[in-house]
C-alpha cells in the first residue's frame, strides 16, 4: 500500500456510519496521527493498542483501520472515479494544492472533476454568501464576478465557491459567461451533486477549464456537516475571501472565518444596518474585515499593497 492508497482508504474509513465524533472532527486526528508518524501508509502498519493512544483515536476507530479490507472496497472506488472522469488528489501527492496544506485540518483527498487552475493560491478570490440573495445581492456577486475575469485565462482572477444555490451560483454563472475560470468546492461526493440544480452549471464550469472539487468519496450524500465542512476548503483554495450578503449565522462567515485564521484578506459588501441579510458582513466590517462595492478595491488591496 502507497501513502496515496492509505488516504483514499482513510478517507472512506471517515465517511462510515455510526460514529459520529469520527465524523464531525472529519480527518482531523487521522491528520495528526499522519503527521506524528510521517506518513498515511504506515497508519495501517500500527495495532489497535498503539492506535489507540494517539489523540482521538478510540477503541472502534482503531478496530476500522485495522480491519479496513471488511469495510472498504478501495478498487470499487478507484474505478468509479476513474469512469466519471475524477482525479483524486491526496495529501501526500505532489499535485495536491499547497494552500490547503496551511489548514488545521487539511482534506486527506481531493476530487477534481476538471482542471485546478495552476497559482490558485496567487491569484483566486472566494465569493460566498447567502442561499436566498436580495436581486441586488445576485447583481453584486455578478458584477465582482465579471470583474474579477474580465482579464481572461491570462490575466484574471479565478473565482471560488461552494456551488450552492444563491450567491454561490451567481458568482460561478457570471465568471463562466465573462470566459473566465472558477471553481467549485462540493459538500457532497461527485457522484451525488448538490444541489442538483447546478448540475448543468457544473459541467460548464469544467467545459470553460475550471474544476469541480469536494474532500468526499464519490457517492457521499448532503448533510448539513457535509456543507459547513467544505467551507474551509473554500477559503484555503482562495488569496482571499469576499462575503456578499450573509446572515448572522451564514455558512459564509466559516469561510470568512477560516481566511482569517489563515492569514488571508476578508471583504464584505457592507449594508443597512436594519436588513438581515447584510448582518453578516457588517459583523465582519466591525470585527477588522475591508468594506468593498467593487472588485478594483479588491485588487488594489492585494496587489499593489502587497
Amino acid at each position: 500500500m502507497n501513502d496515496h492508497e492509505a488516504c483514499i482508504i482513510l478517507n472512506l474509513l471517515i465517511g462510515l456510519g455510526g460514529l459520529s465524533a469520527w465524523k464531525k472532527n472529519r480527518g482531523l486526528y487521522i491528520n495528526k496521527l499522519i503527521d506524528a508518524i510521517g506518513n498515511a501508509s504506515s497508519v495501517f502498519e500500527l495495532d489497535a493498542a498503539t492506535l489507540c493512544r494517539a489523540e482521538g483515536i478510540r477503541a472502534e476507530h482503531a478496530d476500522l483501520i485495522c480491519r479496513w479490507r471488511e469495510f472498504v472496497d478501495l478498487d470499487r472506488e478507484l474505478k468509479t472515479a476513474e469512469d466519471e472522469g475524477v482525479t483524486i488528489l491526496c495529501r501526500s501527492d505532489t499535485g495536491y494544492p499547497s494552500s490547503l496544506r496551511k489548514l488545521a485540518n487539511p482534506p486527506l483527498c481531493l476530487y477534481v472533476r476538471g482542471r485546478l487552475p495552476s497559482g490558485i493560491a496567487g491569484r483566486s478570490v472566494a465569493i460566498v454568501g447567502t442561499r436566498t440573495p436580495s436581486d441586488s445581492g445576485v447583481r453584486m456577486a455578478r458584477r465582482f464576478s465579471e470583474a474579477a475575469s474580465r482579464d481572461g485565462w491570462s490575466h484574471g482572477w479565478i473565482t471560488v465557491s461552494g456551488l450552492a444555490l444563491g450567491i454561490d451560483t451567481a458568482a460561478h454563472l457570471a465568471s463562466v459567461e465573462a470566459g473566465g475560470r472558477t471553481v467549485a468546492v462540493l459538500g457532497s461526493g461527485m457522484n451525488k451533486l448538490y444541489p442538483p440544480e447546478n448540475l448543468e452549471l457544473a459541467r460548464a464550469i469544467v467545459r470553460t477549464g475550471g474544476a469541480v472539487v469536494s474532500e468526499y468519496p464519490m457517492n457521499t450524500q448532503t448533510t448539513r456537516s457535509t456543507l459547513a465542512r467544505r467551507n474551509r476548503i473554500i477559503a484555503g483554495l482562495a488569496r482571499c475571501t469576499l462575503v456578499i450578503e450573509a446572515g448572522a449565522k451564514s455558512g459564509a462567515l466559516i469561510t470568512a472565518t477560516t481566511a482569517q485564521e489563515l492569514g488571508c484578506r476578508v471583504f464584505a459588501v457592507p449594508g443597512d444596518e436594519g436588513n438581515p441579510l447584510a448582518a453578516g458582513c457588517n459583523k465582519l466590517i466591525r470585527q477588522g474585515a475591508t468594506p468593498v462595492t467593487q472588485f478594483e478595491s479588491i485588487f488594489a488591496e492585494i496587489m499593489i499593497k502587497a
